[in-house]
């Protein structure tokens, strides 16, 4: 009888302790920013509030991490998303680990203490809270009585959102959960907070959000580089520089980081006197020259906004250029010697059919509301070329749409 009593007590413990634990992969954010990848034991939203359980990549162990000890933590695959946040928890301000479902000009939040207890919090970009709660069940009151109590639940969201007629009417005539929160905030967002930026929503819904976006991207602006002849000419050329492209942001991987994909079209028209002394009239010559040069390119490389949500940002980026020569216009014709024009082309070493540079630079973006007006420079390193041509620096005016 004790054998068995004996076992039965081990199996138990046995289910006790498989049943607490609900190994999912994700990572935690450190207070110094640093990623850590490993294994989240979900339990519950509740429970994940007060406490992470977390087993690093490589260990063997979970540790748990309070509310302030780390930034905040993520499953794999765009899950769920809590940060440690201070907010208003039955009318005490309480560290805790707080769901993110939505950023934007009206960020929102998430916190459950029970299973079926659960608040809300929008914050706008002042920084203010408002504390969404559902009032529970108003059968036992009077239609107006009932209406006031949820008045009275609802008034700061209501003063928050009272821009918007539509976002007022939702939250006053239907329940309070998180799916009708995030619409309502979303519509808000879209309506009245552009400048802020696109919406992020952290809370994954495979066909309703999407891990990146794009913007159509043009710019135009001037070029500065040097240009040599096989006659020892070198100049300083300039030229117009127009292009457009696409770039891809990644809100849910990393909100500083895009990628940027740009056809471009450079062009040189200019002509000069140079002066060399001639062996043959033993005196200084001073000879005309002219030069039309064209070149269509391709550029692509990262950019990196130091302040993403910020309606100015400093940007900086990199990446590869390839260009092509336009048509057969890459000459400097010039008198020779004994007065007979002739035209001498560029230096030339063809170890590649095109133009290969690799660029640098950065400038300032400023947000329009759904759109951004950018200036920008940035400087072309040749790693190889047809022609002895560097375009040098290149500065422009861009516009994201």
């Amino acid at each position: 009888m004790k054998k068995i009593l004996t076992l039965t007590i081990i199996l138990f413990m046995a289910t006790t302790v498989q049943a607490q634990l609900n190994p999912m992969k994700g990572y935690i954010i450190t207070l110094s920013g640093e990623t850590v990848n490993g294994t989240i034991d979900f339990l519950s939203r509740s429970k994940l509030a007060r406490e992470c359980h977390f087993m690093a990549d490589g260990q063997s162990d979970y540790k748990t991490y309070l509310p302030g000890e780390i930034q905040g933590f993520r499953l794999s695959g765009n899950g769920v998303y809590f940060v440690s946040r201070q907010f208003p928890v039955d009318g005490q301000q309480q560290t805790i680990f707080a769901e993110f479902m939505m950023q934007g000009g009206v960020s929102l939040y998430r916190y459950e203490n029970t299973w079926t207890n659960a608040q809300y919090y929008l914050v706008d970009e002042s920084g203010k809270v408002a504390v969404v709660r559902d009032p529970g069940d108003l059968s036992a009151y009077t239609q107006e009585n009932a209406q006031k109590r949820k008045q009275e639940f609802l008034q700061p969201a209501l003063d928050m959102l009272k821009k918007s007629p539509e976002a007022l009417a939702s939250l006053q005539n239907g329940p309070i959960n998180a799916n009708r929160l995030l619409a309502i905030v979303r519509n808000y967002n879209k309506d009245y907070c552009a400048e802020s930026g696109e919406c992020i929503e952290y809370q994954y819904k495979a066909k309703d959000s999407s891990a990146s976006n794009y913007h159509f991207r043009a710019e135009m602006g001037g070029f500065f580089g040097t240009l040599s002849s096989d006659h020892k000419i070198d100049v300083n050329v300039t030229g117009l520089h127009v292009g457009g492209g696409v770039e891809w942001f990644f809100p849910r991987q990393n909100q500083h980081l895009s990628l940027q994909l740009m056809l471009e079209l450079n062009l040189i028209h200019k002509s000069d006197t140079y002066s060399y002394y001639s062996s043959f009239s033993k005196e200084n010559v001073h000879r005309n020259w002219k030069v039309t040069l064209g070149e269509i390119g391709i550029s692509v490389g990262p950019n990196y906004r130091f302040m993403p949500h910020g309606k100015i940002t400093p940007i900086v980026g990199g990446g590869l250029s390839v260009s092509l020569p336009i048509g057969n216009t890459h000459r400097i014709p010039y008198d020779s010697d004994n007065g007979e024009d002739v035209d001498y082309t560029l230096d030339s070493d063809f170890t590649l059919p095109a133009n290969v540079s690799i660029y640098a630079g950065g400038g300032i973006e400023m947000k329009l509301g759904k759109h951004a007006l950018q200036a920008l420079v940035r400087y072309e390193l040749p790693i190889c070329k047809t022609e002895t041509y560097t375009k040098g620096l290149v500065a422009t005016i861009g516009f994201l749409f």
